[in-house]
């Protein structure tokens, strides 16, 4: 029997908790989208590097978890800037996907991960919604109903 699944995570675990969950991602044969937060390029390179080499999404997820929705656009255009050039230099890939901290993103980051070359957006929406927030920016919603057993 074969299935798809789909995991993201929203976070980088030590390395003893990614060795664990590599092997269990592995055993099943399951890649994953990982949206980690910038400041893990700049602090842990090797960790984000090991994750793209084993075949698993880099993504953005901030640069240290910030309220995303509440940051002022200087702000927002700053620390993205910052985050996806910390894991770019870390991983060796740009990442394409964007998760706001606390989900929800703000009126201004359309354009700011337009502008920084993402393709998708995955922060909080309504169900599965799929869609364009831009012409090259997709939304692929997530729902907290489905997030940490919400």
């Amino acid at each position: 029997m074969s299935a798809r699944a789909s995991f993201t995570f929203d976070h980088l675990g030590s390395e003893d908790e990614m060795g664990s969950l590599y092997g269990v991602l592995d055993r099943h044969g399951v890649t994953s989208t990982f949206f980690l937060e910038g400041e893990h390029g700049r602090k842990r390179p090797a960790a984000v590097a090991d994750l793209v080499a084993r075949g698993h999404e880099l993504g953005m997820h901030g640069w240290a978890h910030e309220l995303w929705s509440e940051l002022a656009p200087a702000d927002e255009d700053d620390l993205a800037a910052r985050a996806t050039d910390a894991l770019a230099e870390a991983a060796g890939v740009r990442p394409a996907g964007f998760r706001a901290p606390g989900g929800s993103r703000t009126a201004h980051t359309p354009a700011v991960l337009e502008r920084l070359g993402y393709t998708y957006d995955a922060s909080l929406g309504d169900g599965m919604r799929v869609g364009r927030l831009t012409p090259h920016l997709a939304q692929v919603p997530f729902v907290w109903p489905g997030v940490d057993g919400f």
